[in-house]
């Protein structure tokens, strides 16, 4: 059997060390059909990634000999790929049948499969706007869509199939991440995105549900494990509005893994579970005894907590609005204070608001107003916290501290003071859409929780009077 000479050293295989390059000279052969030959004689160079120290026999698969016997045969220049090991073979150069060179076969240690182009194990091609993938496997060429229109989409799911290819799964599957490196991605990607309230509440339904379903993978939940959480949660008598606040944070938590973090392929296994109808509930608010009663005893307790409860009900600011609320916000001028983003700070909607300044409130924010009219309004010595979706200081037990005082129900909450500004619109008869615009809502639905307390409208009447007038004329 030929053999390769060994770059100097006498017999043997040749050094293969990470970074080294070796050329070979194959022996010249006449023929195309004595290819096999010279596939024998690459046997003898070529190491196998499972032989250990080269005590084992060395033999190719089935697949990567057809793969060499295919380029030795058709192709004038065919990458090889085995297990991490790239080969490069030239073929012979053939003038009328008459094979005068068989240059050499380059061997590549180290190199990492798909970082140039042309190399690998797989390769890009378009068609019309769609990118395709092409690989060869049993010397047989593959090819499958991409179902991208994008270049950089398209590499990282060529990428995904090389791996697989390499690690003998199908090319079409993704390998899924285990529950707690999951648990730790997710966790690290909500807290960077969303607010720490959000956070907490997701990831208190995403271990809760772990902890009962117990997947070893995230392939593993499946709609049907989801629908069994909710029969389970309906079962230990949670209110149908809190198991569809679970199902709905879970489902939330399944689609970053999906989408953002790519730790999980498929469909969200949340997806056509039927939500459990939550009972609508009237909005709790204070009446002009309590309202009266807070601003006393916040007044009582201390210029931040007075702060809070005027913002919260004369202007209906949420928690996070009060908290981030500064003087620059309002214009005495024009008695409108605006919700804006800056320093740190986004509505939840997204987009500033004006809202109107009423008497009592102009009275309260003339009395703490600093000269210079700049500065947080409650708590101005705080300083913003490093994570921008952290409130920038916590004033829980003052508000408690206030409720109690002024003997208010223990389930009042800031968000209670927003409703009690939304009420008193309403029986006010300001229209349900300057309500929804002060208020910062986004979708006009969430105002209609309001509509009750308008005073009733007469106006269909006038549609009754208005026929006869006409009818008469």
């Amino acid at each position: 059997m030929p053999q390769f000479p060994a770059s100097g050293r006498r017999g043997g295989p040749p050094d293969l060390s990470a970074g080294h390059v070796r050329r070979h000279d194959l022996p010249r052969i006449a023929s195309p059909k004595r290819s096999r030959e010279a596939l024998r004689s690459v046997h003898s160079i070529l190491p196998l990634p499972n032989s250990h120290r080269g005590n084992e026999k060395k033999t190719w698969c089935p697949e990567q000999e057809s793969n060499l016997r295919l380029s030795l045969r058709r192709a004038s220049f065919y990458p090889l790929n085995y297990r991490g090991l790239v080969c490069y073979l030239h073929n012979p150069l053939q003038t009328k049948g008459l094979t005068t060179r068989f240059p050499c076969a380059k061997l590549a240690v180290g190199t990492k499969v798909g970082t140039k182009k042309g190399y690998g194990m797989a390769s890009l091609f378009k068609r019309g706007n769609t990118w395709y993938a092409k690989w060869y496997q049993a010397g047989t060429i593959r090819r499958m869509s991409l179902k991208t229109t994008s270049k950089a989409r398209a590499r990282e799911k060529i990428v995904e199939i090389e791996r697989n290819l390499e690690a003998g799964l199908p090319v079409d599957q993704r390998p899924d991440s285990p529950i707690d490196e999951a648990t730790r991605q997710l966790t690290a990607y909500l807290t960077t995105a969303r607010r720490p309230h959000t956070v907490k509440s997701v990831i208190f339904e995403w271990k809760r549900f772990m902890d009962w379903a117990k997947p070893v993978q995230l392939g593993d939940v499946t709609p049907e494990t989801v629908h069994r959480y909710k029969l389970y949660l309906l079962g230990k008598g949670y209110e149908k509005s809190t198991v569809r606040s679970s199902l709905c944070a879970l489902s939330g938590a399944f689609s970053v893994c999906i989408k953002e973090l790519r730790i999980l392929k498929g469909e969200n296994p949340c997806k056509g579970i039927e939500l459990p109808e939550a009972e609508k509930r009237l909005p709790v608010y204070l009446s002009i005894e309590q309202i009266n009663a807070a601003l006393t005893a916040a007044e009582a307790h201390s210029a931040d907590q007075h702060m809070v409860f005027a913002l919260g009900i004369l202007a209906g600011l949420r928690k996070g609005e009060i908290v981030a609320a500064r003087w620059e916000w309002v214009d005495p001028v024009h008695g409108i204070l605006t919700v804006q983003s800056g320093h740190g700070f986004t509505p939840k909607s997204g987009r500033d608001r004006a809202i109107p300044i009423s008497e009592r409130l102009r009275g309260i924010l003339e009395r703490y107003r600093p000269a210079d009219g700049a500065g947080y309004m409650v708590h101005p010595d705080k300083e913003p916290k490093e994570s921008p979706t952290a409130y920038r200081c916590d004033f829980t037990e003052a508000f408690a501290s206030v409720v109690e005082a002024a003997h208010l129900p223990k389930t009042i909450t800031p968000h209670k003071l927003r409703h009690t500004f939304g009420a008193q619109l309403a029986q006010g008869g300001v229209s349900l859409y300057k309500i929804g615009q002060w208020l910062g809502h986004a979708d006009p639905k969430t105002t209609l929780i309001y509509a009750h307390l308008q005073p009733v409208d007469r106006d269909i009447e006038k549609f009754g009077a208005g026929n006869d007038r006409h009818s008469a004329g």
